[in-house]
């Protein structure tokens, strides 16, 4: 008798799950099956029980393996299941290799290995044979399990351990929470997705990751593609971006190469490879540069020779700095800090400037003590004045620990630290050195959804819901998260009370928004709605007579933007949003007018007619009419002056409000996709047309 398909929250085993992905699309089963095997590559490359001899043939093996899956679902119009068969029987023979013979590795260590590589080769079948998607993807999730249990077990080093049931229920967990987002977005909102969102990582994905990158160090420079590419995809984000128009055919080229091409020595694959998708971001490679003298006996030729990097932190924050700079001098780049190379009080800011000149970018760490800082000011009005506008990249700043951040800080983006553990920092300080900023239309229109905040979902009972960014709005925990809002409120408060009676209407309207989102959400709130209420509020307060507002209504203002940049502070991939919006442009003086509130208030509108069948929630209606209003609001504020307005960093709100409708509109759209009791009605298909006609119209916008 055919077993009963589960719901989503039930399934905790491999027939449960071959049963319910056999009701889905066969994309939806190849993208868990790929995830599945994605979360144990590192598991496989840095297994103690691989034969030495044999870990380029594995690696290489399993990397061909995962490639091609996801150039399969990435560019599904591209025949590709041949290649994926070739590669699926390539990773079952290498596995079969590695393996030591007899007693040669302790046995659940072993047993780690072998399911966990059994894993990569049955994802590869699951694009190999189409038909077959849902049964390959429960073998795949299946052994990755097991091999959670086996690692877990070896680790304990005794049989029945509790951490090995925790490594099969995280599995299971992360499995399932994969299955609840395909039903809400989609499946292919999953290739924008982190691999263990809403599960923490556990204990032994760290640790194997980590032995992930020493293997691969081992192996040689050119290797260093196959970190980069599994970086960029198990955090959700488009990884070889420098290709630009090229990618697309570069990366099919190479998933769709014949047997002889793969069946060569693994470094000289390695090699092409690398070349092919151009290593990271395209650069020379940091591991293949002439490395610059560094040694303490020759500081002079080091300050006289073109230097990287410099590194502007607080002398309280020298633990920090060493161990960025350990990052990037490992990472083959040069560096100058004060605590190598300068004494304390030395004319480091002259040294800066000058280096600046030459090319070498600077390197910033914010914290509590960076702002209070004399010296540190001096730093950074130095780089900031190098680069006012973050086009020339000579600015990377990390944030360590939520700040009260000063004005000109507040400008410029940066990479948040906060909560991180070390192999995360090490890997985010990475990725921002190494970040391109050059972004493809599509690639741009699917990294709005991903981000967008508010964000939508499917309820229970089939409505459209917004909701907070389940990634890009989490907290890190810091012990003021909890009293911020209760300070912000209080603060807004005392604006309200005291703004005059000619304020600008649009300023009050944005702090009563703000604090009725705080009184609603507290430390949960819906970022994206928060940034766009205090955008307003700061351009207004820009524009406006200081006489209007007085010293100490302008200070209580100062106190409300200072609050509100700490609260952020605590929302760290809030940054990748906003790194986002630095790079995309958008054309003000197309934006404007009716061009620029008609598709919003037409969306307002049809949403009008859902509410009236019930098919939204009054939030996500709340949300809709609240976006009406703001784009009027945004259209009637003062235009910015000055011919780098709106251009780099400077993130104006009506290019925030653009980037972000855009977003919440796909989000909106893949989510009303999914609800079949809803998508069939006049009401909604008038919706879809609606949605549809607004994200054409403010992707004309886009520089």
């Amino acid at each position: 008798m055919a077993r009963r398909t589960q719901a989503i929250g039930e399934i905790e085993d491999r027939d449960g799950l071959e049963a319910y992905l056999a009701t889905r699309s066969i994309a939806e089963a190849q993208l868990v099956a790929l995830r599945s095997a994605l979360r144990v590559l590192p598991t496989i490359v840095s297994s103690p029980s691989i034969r030495p001899d044999r870990q380029r043939r594995l690696t290489l093996a399993g990397f061909r393996a995962l490639f091609i899956s996801w150039a399969a679902r990435n560019y599904p119009a591209h025949e590709m299941a041949a290649a994926a068969s070739a590669a699926a029987s390539d990773a079952a023979k290498a596995v079969a290799d590695a393996l030591p013979a007899g007693r040669a590795a302790v046995a659940e260590g072993k047993a780690a290995f072998a399911t966990a590589a059994r894993a990569f080769a049955t994802a590869a079948r699951a694009f190999a044979v189409a038909d077959s998607a849902a049964f390959y993807a429960a073998d795949s999730a299946t052994f990755t399990a097991y091999a959670a249990d086996a690692t877990a077990r070896a680790a304990a080093a005794f049989p029945g351990s509790r951490a090995a049931a925790a490594a099969r229920a995280a599995i299971w967990a992360v499995v399932r929470a994969d299955l609840e987002q395909a039903a809400q977005s989609g499946a292919g909102s999953l290739l924008q997705t982190s691999l263990w969102a809403g599960v923490p990582r556990p204990v032994w994905v760290v640790n194997a990751e980590n032995g992930f990158d020493e293997s691969l160090n081992r192996l040689g420079a050119d290797w260093g593609v196959v970190r980069d590419w599994y970086a960029a995809v198990a955090r959700g984000h488009v990884p070889f971006m420098h290709l630009a128009g090229r990618r697309e055919d570069v990366i099919v080229s190479l998933a769709t190469e014949k047997n002889k091409f793969w069946e060569r020595d693994p470094d000289e694959v390695m090699q092409d490879v690398a070349a092919r998708l151009g290593g990271r971001g395209g650069e020379e490679s940091a591991a293949s540069r002439e490395p610059h003298p560094t040694s303490g006996t020759d500081k002079e030729t080091t300050k006289r020779s073109k230097v990287d990097f410099f590194i502007s932190y607080s002398t309280r924050n020298e633990t920090e700095a060493r161990e960025i700079n350990a990052y990037l001098e490992d990472a083959g780049y040069t560096t100058i800090a004060q605590f190598k190379d300068f004494p304390v009080g030395s004319n480091f800011v002259i040294e800066m400037q000058e280096g600046l000149e030459r090319g070498a970018r600077a390197v910033v760490l914010l914290s509590p003590d960076y702002v209070v800082s004399e010296h540190c000011r001096a730093e950074w009005a130095a780089i900031y004045n190098a680069d006012p506008i973050g086009r020339k990249r000579k600015l990377v700043s990390f944030l360590l620990r939520p700040a009260e951040l000063n004005r000109l800080a507040r400008q410029i983006v940066y990479k948040s630290l906060v909560g991180l553990p070390r192999e995360e920092r090490r890997r985010a300080v990475l990725d921002a050195i190494h970040h391109n900023g050059a972004v493809e239309p599509e690639a741009l229109r699917q990294r709005l959804a991903e981000i967008a905040s508010p964000d939508v979902v499917s309820t229970p009972d089939q409505k459209l819901d917004a909701v907070p960014n389940a990634t890009f709005d989490r907290a890190a925990y810091d012990v003021d998260l909890p009293d911020l809002p209760t300070v912000l409120r209080s603060t807004v408060s005392a604006l309200l009370k005291a703004l005059p009676a000619n304020a600008p209407p649009v300023i009050g309207a944005v702090l009563e928004g703000y604090r009725a989102h705080l009184d609603e959400r507290g430390t949960k709130p819906i970022v994206g709605l928060l940034v766009d209420y205090a955008e307003i509020a700061q351009l207004e307060f820009n524009s406006t007579d200081f006489e209007l507002w007085g010293a100490g209504l302008s200070h209580l203002f100062m106190r409300y933007f200072s609050h509100h940049a700490r609260f952020l502070g605590h929302y760290p991939l809030s940054q990748e949003r906003e790194r986002t919006f630095a790079e995309a442009e958008v054309n003000e003086d197309l934006a404007s007018g009716s061009d620029f509130v008609t598709p919003v208030v037409q969306v307002a509108d049809v949403i009008d007619r859902l509410a009236e069948i019930d098919g939204v929630t009054p939030r996500y209606e709340s949300v809709v009419k609240a976006q009406a209003r703001m784009a009027t609001d945004i259209d009637g504020l003062p235009p910015n002056i000055g011919e780098n307005a709106g251009k780099g960093n400077d993130v104006t709100p009506k290019r925030r409000f653009v980037l972000m409708q855009i977003g919440f509109w796909e989000r909106s759209l893949a989510a009303l996709a999914g609800i079949s009791t809803l998508i069939a009605t006049p009401q909604a298909q008038a919706a879809v047309v609606a949605l549809r006609r607004a994200i054409e119209a403010f992707l004309k916008f886009l520089v």
